[in-house]
């Protein structure tokens, strides 16, 4: 089955290569005896080739500039990212001190409320044996 396919494969590339030789040799004939007309088609074909690559020229440099650009605007976008970064981590690291601080005025709270509790019992006991 698959030498059938490639025999096929290249019956079609040989009907082509016949073609194309045919086609060449039809419009060289067209042109025989008259050479005027033949350098009028060359000339017109080198112009068409030479705008051809011309404008092949111009993708190839309109391609480097745009990866250039984006080349810069993905150095942009790392630099952006890793600011917003920073700024989350610095806003997580805020709330992160603002809830120790918050636990430890807490915490103060406690100790000075329990040791006011502790000095007026101190005083009671004290005032109440002397």
């Amino acid at each position: 089955m698959n030498k059938t396919k490639a025999e096929k494969t290249n019956k079609t590339k040989q009907d082509k290569t016949k073609q194309n030789k045919k086609t060449r040799h039809q419009s060289t004939k067209t042109y025989e005896g008259n050479s005027e007309a033949l350098l009028s088609a060359y000339a017109q074909e080198s112009t068409k080739l030479q705008e051809t690559q011309n404008t092949a020229d111009e993708l190839l440099d309109m391609i480097g500039v745009l990866t250039g650009t984006v080349k810069e605007q993905n150095q942009s976008l790392k630099r952006i990212k890793r600011k917003v970064l920073d700024m989350v981590n610095q806003f997580e690291l805020s709330r992160t001190l603002l809830r120790v601080i918050e636990r430890r005025s807490h915490g103060d709270q406690l100790l000075i409320y329990g040791g006011i509790v502790f000095i007026l019992i101190l005083m009671v006991v004290l005032w109440w044996y002397f």
